[in-house]
């Protein structure tokens, strides 16, 4: 019986990401069910050609039996929004299938594990609902109008009021889920602030070790020996790399955008690695999709916090925000990642 079901989705321009998430959930020994809610046919036909073992795939049609409503939707809402809005019903429809789980987790598909998370369970003691805040440091404090918790892990025990959260959350997002603020609502992230208030057996995770991302980086310090990450002095449980983007033969790591520095150890024990297994994987060469390279698509990326509309304000803007990344020393060239490096983590 598997205690713990995981879910996350993703598309085909993220399909390396996904695979990178199972892979490193895998390392850390976490064997129990991930389900993937494919968001193209070309996402779906790949991970059913892999068949990996523990690893279920399903679509935003198979939700719609568990989530009246999710479908009408579609026509409302950016492609954005709607796989906003697939959040929540993506954990009632796994909360169905898993009737034997004591929990089910969402997780981001931009993430990656460096330690095994079985003590964010223990963490939980008798509560029915775990959310991370964004741990905003003092000068980026204004975000959390946003939300002062972050859709990368959100947790809900497979108990009536684990349930009744889930469906409280995937109700809310079918009568509003857009990429704009509104009051206190923001996509679907901005509900989660009410978690606590309505639903009391809500416990707030504040390991500093969970959901290290670019806004939060600037407030933590980072160590490391040998192979073993630590944040202010916790085991680094995962790393959420949100924003990272690939242009030509350069990385920009989107900390710039949080006026945060790249360190070396960043840098080099978690950025570099990630990368490496990116690239890996993207040319077929690691054990989770070895000799089946990530199929060329031009589909859109889709991520958290992303303009439904590409202005070209918003296109400059982020060109702006690249330079700004490679003068300060944040934006890295793809060289770094040397043919040592690949031997040394076993790839071909």
């Amino acid at each position: 019986m598997t205690v713990t079901a995981y879910c996350t989705m993703f598309d085909s321009s993220y399909l390396a990401r996904g695979l990178a998430l199972i892979h490193s959930l895998r390392t850390q020994g976490v064997h129990d069910d991930i389900w993937v809610l494919c968001l193209d046919d070309t996402t779906e036909s790949f991970l059913e050609r892999l068949a990996l073992p523990g690893v279920h795939t399903t679509t935003p049609e198979a939700l719609e039996q568990y989530s009246p409503g999710l479908q009408a939707s579609r026509t409302t809402r950016s492609r954005v929004e709607f796989f906003f809005t697939c959040t929540p019903a993506l954990v009632r429809f796994v909360l169905a299938q898993e009737v034997s789980c004591e929990w089910v987790v969402y997780l981001d598909s931009d993430m990656s594990f460096y330690t095994n998370p079985a003590h964010v369970f223990a963490a939980m003691g008798d509560g029915d609902v775990g959310i991370v805040p964004h741990r905003f440091p003092d000068r980026l404090h204004h975000l959390e109008q946003y939300g002062t918790f972050n859709v990368a892990w959100v947790m809900f025990r497979n108990t009536a009021e684990g349930i009744a959260c889930n469906e409280w959350w995937r109700d809310r997002c079918i009568e509003w889920c857009f990429d704009r603020r509104d009051g206190g609502r923001y996509a679907d992230q901005g509900y989660l602030d009410q978690f606590s208030e309505l639903f009391p057996t809500t416990v707030v995770l504040k390991d500093p070790g969970i959901n290290v991302a670019p806004w939060n980086l600037g407030r933590h310090t980072i160590s490391a020996h040998d192979d073993a990450i630590r944040v202010d002095g916790c085991p680094l449980v995962f790393y959420h790399f949100h924003g990272l983007r690939k242009r030509e033969n350069w990385i920009y790591p989107n900390l710039a955008m949080y006026k945060t520095q790249l360190e070396p150890v960043v840098r080099d024990k978690i950025y570099l690695p990630y990368i490496a297994d990116l690239i890996a994987i993207e040319h077929g060469a690691l054990e989770i999709n070895r000799g089946h390279p990530i199929p060329t698509t031009h589909v859109p990326s889709v991520t958290r916090n992303q303009h439904s509309i590409r202005s070209a304000g918003y296109r400059a803007r982020r060109r702006m925000v690249q330079i700004m990344e490679r003068r300060a020393g944040g934006a890295f060239r793809l060289d770094r990642i040397t043919a040592e490096t690949m031997q040394s983590r076993n790839y071909d």
